[in-house]
């Protein structure tokens, strides 16, 4: 059984824009609830819990207010997982 994790992407935008979603990618054996998180500088700025997934791929959650994404400002996006998690290395280049 795999430990509990959370993953985690750093983005930093070029344009600001309000966001309302995240999205994370699952294998099959990535079961259990899974939550998403926005952060800037350690600030929780939104978070939502994923419903309806399917067995993997992507899935997509809403956060229940947009959120001003501002350029040049350093974001990171998780998501926690109970069990196992997925990758891609080299997937943002």
């Amino acid at each position: 059984m795999a430990t509990p994790e959370k993953k985690v992407l750093r983005l930093v935008p070029s344009a600001c824009a309000p966001t309302a979603m995240a999205s994370a990618t699952k294998t099959k054996s990535n079961i259990g609830t899974h939550t998403a998180h926005l952060w800037s500088s350690g600030r929780l700025l939104a978070s939502a819990t994923f419903a309806n997934e399917t067995a993997s791929g992507w899935q997509e959650v809403l956060f229940s207010q947009p959120v001003q994404i501002t350029a040049g400002t350093t974001y990171v996006a998780s998501y926690h997982c109970n069990q196992d998690y997925s990758e891609a290395d080299g997937y943002f280049g």
